[in-house]
Order: structure tokens, then sequence, then C-alpha cells
């Protein structure tokens, strides 16, 4: 009967045995196969007593230790792999999740343009049929704006001496630059240019 010797090399697996035919032995017992089979797959010779032989190797603790590590790291990696396979399911159904509502928000606002759009060309065709033009220019309007055809009004911006003023006050800026005006009029003798009115 041959036993384990006691040494053994580290893998991600647990300790791999010394004796090549036991590591082989554990890893057929470890996928299911029966320990007959799994005593002659691992090299062992087929013998009479292959039977009591296979048991006995079986028994020993080294062989189950061996044994556990096997199924022990098979069940993690099975363990870990349904994990990161549900983890990458749960972020695909996010994914997807947030371009429905994308998709959902886009459709909701293009209905809200459409239904706008037919409300504005029926108010349109109303304000006509009653001779309303103006009315039925600013539905136009309001539909070449919603379409995009006319750009935001932009205002101009003059940047000048007169800029912190409001009008009240200009207004009498005004009315005193005319007066003044009128003052210097009357102060100055008239030129020969100006007797001459057409």
């Amino acid at each position: 009967m041959a036993y384990c010797s006691g040494k053994r090399r580290k893998t991600t697996t647990g300790s791999i045995l010394a004796n090549p035919k036991h590591e082989t032995f554990c890893r057929e017992i470890a996928r299911g196969t029966p320990v007959n089979e799994a005593y002659l797959r691992a090299g062992h010779a087929e013998t009479p007593s292959t039977a009591s032989s296979a048991r006995s190797l079986k028994c020993q603790p080294e062989i189950q230790k061996r044994i556990s590590e096997i199924l022990d790291y098979e069940k993690f990696g099975v363990q870990r792999e349904m994990q990161q396979d549900a983890e990458s399911k749960l972020a695909e159904a996010r994914r997807l999740n947030a371009e429905n509502r994308d998709l959902c928000a886009q459709m909701s606002d293009l209905i809200k343009r459409v239904d706008v759009i037919n409300l504005l060309l029926a108010d349109r065709e109303a304000a006509r049929e009653h001779n309303q033009f103006s009315a039925a220019i600013k539905a136009v309007e309001l539909i070449g704006r919603e379409l995009g055809m006319f750009g935001p009004k932009t205002e101009v911006v003059r940047h000048g001496l007169l800029d912190g003023f409001d009008m009240e006050t200009l207004a009498k800026l005004r009315d005193e630059i005319e007066q003044e005006k009128i003052n210097r009029a009357k102060l100055s003798p008239p030129h020969e240019d100006e007797d001459k009115v057409d």
C-alpha cells in the first residue's frame, strides 16, 4: 500500500501532493470518478486487490484533505464565477434601464413637440378662417421657433458715456443742451451764411 509523503507544493488549489499518482487520484475523486476507476486513472496497475487498495488510499488523511481542498476550490471558483456573472448581468440591466429611461424621456419630449406643433397648426387655420391674420402669423412664428428656424433674439449692447443714465435723466440733459444752444445762438452774432435761408 502506498502512503503519502509529507512533501507538498503550494498552488491556487491548495498544496499539490508530492506523489503525482496520489494527486491524480484526488483530482479524479473530486470530479466524481468512482474510486476504483480513479485509482486506475492515476496510473496504478489493476490487480486483484485494486478495490481494497483504492478504498484504503481514499481513507488516508492526507488524501481526504487534498480532495477537500480541490472540492472547496472548485466550489469557490464556481461561486466566484456565478457572482461575476451576476454582477455582469446586473451592470447590463442597469445600463439598459438607463438607456430606456433616456429613450422614454426623448420620446415624451418628441410627442410633446408634435402635439404643440399640431395645436399651433390648428390654431393657425382657425385664425385664418376668421380673418385674424396677426394670430395666424403668430402661430406660424411659434411653429418656426419650435422647429429652430429662428435663433434667439440677441440684445445689442453699446457702451458709451451715457450708459449709466436712466431715460428721465437723459431727457433732462437733452433739454438742457437744447436750451444751451438757444442761449448761445442769442448771444452770438449771426453769420452771413445763417442770414441766407432758402
